[in-house]
């Protein structure tokens, strides 16, 4: 807390936080947003860590993200601050898509790349379907089932002129706590983990996305998983009391769709 939280922004002598402790607590700052978790969700920060950590090693772009050295925290920097602490515009995807918080399940992926299409400024748009596009995989090998339109946004200076896809957040690997769980959002009209021809053909008539350059981005992936897991078996041998977790962590990973 003294190192990431503290100005806080409540007022007082001291610095406060401003917290209603609930199964999931997202505390947020001038620059950083700081998450915590109760007991139903067993190292969960550890969990986003290192899914974070694949998202990276698939040359994606992140906000910088921190673990607490209790492991109980994940910190990570607020991306819409600018250097002069005017803040960017950001959109998330429920709002562009006229949604509220609580449809943030109900929209596809094919609706999304309609969207980047429509918003993301012409010089940014190849890339932010590419991105998006990788990210869809990612969270197949990760098993991340809660990749709804709410975890994907669009950050701007004034207007849309220069508007880009926002970094990629928010991505754990869910199936550890919630055993039969599916991806948040349909493709191709479904739910569920889907197949490689179901993937090709998004790629191809949705992305706009080249045979060469589908297969590229599969590698990526596939080369980031198996970091990721290298970068898992060196953490726990310097920390030997997360290697129950860890392994557990691995053993969800797909290494391939």
């Amino acid at each position: 807390m003294s190192k990431f939280a503290i100005r806080s922004g409540v007022s007082g002598v001291q610095p406060k936080l401003l917290l209603s402790m609930q199964n999931k607590t997202t505390m947020k700052f001038e620059h950083f947003i700081i998450k915590s978790w109760q007991k139903e969700y067993p190292q969960l920060a550890l969990n986003e860590y290192f899914c974070m950590r694949a998202i990276v090693n698939a040359a994606l772009a992140t906000p910088e993200f921190y673990l607490s050295d209790d492991l109980s925290m994940f910190i990570m920097k607020r991306f819409d601050v600018r250097d002069d602490d005017n803040y960017l515009g950001f959109e998330d995807m429920c709002v562009l898509s006229a949604r509220g918080t609580d449809e943030k399940y109900n929209g596809s992926h094919e609706e999304v790349v309609r969207i980047i299409k429509d918003v993301v400024a012409p010089q940014h748009r190849k890339k932010a379907i590419k991105t998006f596009f990788t990210a869809i995989i990612m969270n197949h090998l990760l098993q991340n089932g809660d990749g709804h339109l709410k975890n994907y946004g669009v950050l701007y200076e004034h207007d849309y002129e220069d508007a880009r896809l926002a970094p990629i957040y928010d991505v754990i690997t869910t199936i550890v706590y919630i055993k039969n769980d599916i991806p948040a959002l349909k493709l191709s009209d479904g739910k569920v983990w889907f197949k490689e021809k179901t993937y090709k053909s998004f790629a191809k008539k949705s992305c706009n996305i080249s045979q060469k350059e589908y297969e590229e981005i599969l590698q990526t992936c596939y080369q980031s998983i198996q970091e990721n897991k290298g970068e898992i078996d060196t953490y726990a041998k310097a920390n030997p009391h997360t290697l129950t977790f860890l392994e557990s962590l691995k053993h969800a990973w797909k290494e391939s769709i």
